[in-house]
């Protein structure tokens, strides 16, 4: 909710949105293929340990999860096309979505 406040704050005080940079459009495109994977991954891997995790251990699994996705979205979009991760990503999404409808992915 914090987010739509700075907005509003910005766009009060005169600030004009800008289109986005390729190299930002690429980034956030990288974003929309890794987030999913990760999702999956701790939904289907995580269940066990979520129930058994100590503080110590969560935030070490969120930390690197943090980093890893950062990083690997950067240097993935420094490489990548754009039209590339959208591609992949839509097929991902939609495999996600299959996998939690029929069930296979379920906490």
């Amino acid at each position: 909710m914090q987010v739509v406040w700075v907005w509003i704050a910005r766009f009060l005080s005169g600030e004009r949105f800008r289109k986005a940079t390729p190299e930002e459009r690429r980034f956030f495109s990288a974003y929309f293929l890794f987030v999913p994977l990760w999702g999956a991954f701790f939904v289907w891997f995580g269940i066990t340990f979520m129930d058994t995790a100590r503080a110590v251990s969560l935030w070490m699994c969120v930390t690197t999860f943090g980093v890893v996705l950062f990083f690997g979205s950067h240097y993935w979009g420094k490489f990548v096309p754009e039209k590339v991760s959208w591609i992949l990503g839509g097929i991902i999404w939609a495999v996600v979505v299959c996998l939690a409808l029929t069930g296979v992915l379920t906490l």
